[in-house]
Parts: C-alpha cells; structure tokens; sequence
C-alpha cells in the first residue's frame, strides 16, 4: 500500500450512498485494492467497481465520488492498471461509447436536459436509512417509479453529468498519460479526451503530438479524437500507407464535415463497415461490435440513411 494514498477516502459517507447493489459501503476496500502489489487483487477490484458503480450502462449515487479516488491511483507513479482505469473512467464518463459515435458527445444537451435534476436527486431514498440493501433497493426503485418521464430523465441526466464532470476534472492527469510508455496506456488516454468538446483546447495541441506516435494504434486513436474535438486531419484521408490510419483519419473527416467528407471517405467507410469483421488492426475505438457499430454509422453519416 502506498503510504500518503487516498486521504480523505473515508470521510465519504459509502453507506449512506448507493451503488448498483445497495449501499456502497464496500467501494472504499475496492479503491485500495488497486493499489496492491499483486496482479489478482487489482483485477478483482477493477472487476468489483465495474460491477457496482458502472453497471451496465448504468452510473450511480456513489459513482461521482469514487471518481476522485480513481484519478489519484490513476496519477500515482506505482499504478499497475493504468489502461483498467482509463476505460472504467471513460465508461463512468459517458457510458457505452457506442451510443455516441460516429458525433462529438452531446454535453450541452445533457446540461440542459440535467436542469432541475439536483432537486430530484435530493429525494432519492438514503441507504443509511434502511435496514437492508433489499429494502433500500425496493424504496428507490419505487421512488423511481413514481417520477414522470420527464422527471426521470432530468434525474439521469443530472447523474450522468455528475460524474462526467467529475471525470472531467481529471483532464490534465489524463493529458499526462499521453507521454506513457505503454502505448495501449496512450492510445487509452486520446480515447478518454475524445469525449470532452468544452475542454478540446487543452486535449488538441497533445492530440496532435500523439499522431505522429510510432505505435499505430496510439497515432490512429489520436487522430479519432481530433475529429471528435473538431479537428479533421489537415492533409485529408491518405492516398496510401497503414490502413488503420486511412481508417481513422476517415473516421476524423466524416465528424467534422459529415456529407461533406466526399466520396473518398465515403468509400474507406464503406470499406471498413464490410470489411470489419475480418479486421486484425486495433484502437480503442475499434474493438469487436464498437467497431462494427462505427463502421455503419460513419458511413451512414455520409452517404445519409438507407432509402
């Protein structure tokens, strides 16, 4: 354990706060096993926060302030699960990736949709108050029951922009990793700043360092996220060369330009949304049905919706 570590950690009121299953009394245990020395521990633990304050899409009560702790193990020298870490806070940040590409996340339409939000959220059942998580578990989801959908969705949304802003006050320890020696640690670290538009001028002038990275998945990766930050790359889609880096700077032209990209990038797309399964190249935003999701929806971003 890392002496000076996670001070403040147990001044959260977990029990008083609810994860996926009930009271979040256990979070702060799991936070600490990321620090341990041994390889089995700090999987279980990854594998326990990836069960219980990001669910299935889902995120949490407890889930923004975890965030915190996550970043600091995140920047600390010793960590061993650098890239674990990146893809929980990506995923805490805006969910499933999917649900957004081939756009730049929508944060000014969560914000206005989170209005009013804070209020519904000081009405949700308290752990602390209940005998049991089968009980607590029982009151929340009839309190749930009882909003209306517009309700609801201010409620959701306001969780969501919880701990994307709390992820997004990480954004210069991110940045740091962009200079990692593990280029699955770079390629990561673009992922994660790809999604956050308000904050494109402090990620972008790093972005474009990142795209002359020697580790093509780190380069590819970097150049996605400019595109998703409003940067196309300046000398088009390549002529030849890796095709993951013409996959990618496709993938950049068609987000900023849209049907605009021309045909050549409609073609590339076209190509990768065919070719997709059979692929043997690899990013974070090109991974199993993300990629085969991407693939479709760039080209539909292009050539427009089927007739």
């Amino acid at each position: 354990m890392a002496d000076g570590m996670l001070r403040g950690l147990d001044d959260v009121d977990w029990a008083g706060l609810q994860h996926a299953y009930g009271s979040a009394g256990d979070v702060p245990v799991q936070i600490r096993a990321l620090l341990s020395a041994e390889q089995k521990v700090r999987d279980r633990a990854i594998w326990e926060l990836n069960g219980n304050i990001f669910h299935q899409g889902t995120r949490y009560e407890a889930t923004p302030h975890a965030v915190p702790f996550l970043l600091e193990v995140l920047a600390w020298p010793g960590c061993e699960c650098r890239a674990e870490l990146i893809v929980l806070l990506a995923s805490i940040a805006i969910g499933y990736e999917e649900a957004w590409l081939p756009e730049p996340f929508p944060v000014a339409e969560l914000r206005a949709k989170a209005e009013g939000g804070a209020r519904l959220m000081a009405a949700v059942p308290q752990a602390r108050d209940y005998g049991s998580d089968d009980d607590y578990g029982d009151a929340v989801y009839q309190h749930h029951e009882s909003l209306s959908e517009e309700e609801s969705e201010s409620l959701y949304a306001y969780e969501g922009l919880e701990c994307y802003d709390a992820v997004a006050a990480g954004l210069p320890q991110v940045r740091a990793l962009l200079a990692d020696p593990a280029p699955p640690v770079r390629a990561l670290a673009a992922n994660l700043l790809a999604w956050f538009p308000e904050a494109a001028e402090g990620s972008v002038p790093a972005l474009r360092a990142l795209t002359a990275d020697p580790d093509e998945s780190a380069a590819a990766t970097a150049i996605v996220a400019l595109g998703l930050l409003g940067e196309a790359p300046a000398a088009g889609l390549p002529s030849g060369g890796s095709p993951l880096v013409r996959w990618a700077s496709a993938v950049a032209l068609a987000a900023v330009h849209g049907r605009d990209a021309g045909p050549g990038v409609a073609g590339e797309l076209e190509k990768w949304a065919d070719e997709i399964t059979t692929a043997t190249v690899s990013t974070p935003f090109l991974d199993g049905d993300t990629a085969a999701y991407a693939g479709h929806a760039f080209d539909q971003v292009v050539l427009g919706p089927p007739a």
